[in-house]
């Protein structure tokens, strides 16, 4: 086997891997999931990044020859499902992200409120001189 083949097999294979294990992470949109599938997509992004890496490394290696072969058209196609898989991903950490966002908006909200009809701050006591002596 040549060097070349073996530069596109290692590339295939990590490409492979990188996208089984995208490909394995799916979203429920339940409430009661959220901190669980924000986990796992963190989870995901740190396994795959020495995988990244590794591809990239391997990038430098691939010269125009092999770049016009057919096993890199394949491995072109791999990443093109794998940048749809990512951009659905983002979309939907995006969606959580404005919700968290808004609900955080709403907490601060009601502190506001409720620190303007509280006339003073939790655990201060009234203190009044005495000015009739």
């Amino acid at each position: 086997m040549s060097h070349k083949s073996d530069v596109l097999d290692k590339a295939k294979s990590l490409i492979e891997k990188i996208f089984d294990l995208t490909n394995e992470l799916s979203f429920t949109g339940l409430a009661e999931d959220d901190e669980k599938e924000v986990n796992a997509y963190a989870a995901l992004m740190e396994e795959r990044q020495p995988l990244v890496d590794e591809l990239m490394k391997l990038k430098e290696s691939i010269d125009s020859e092999m770049a016009a072969s057919e096993e890199f058209a394949g491995i072109k196609k791999t990443l093109l499902e794998l940048d749809e898989l990512d951009k659905a991903h983002m979309a939907y950490i995006q969606t959580m992200r404005e919700t968290v966002k808004d609900a955080y908006k709403v907490v601060k909200q009601g502190q506001r409120i409720h620190d303007g009809y509280t006339s003073l701050p939790p655990g201060y006591e009234s203190q009044r001189l005495d000015v009739k002596q």
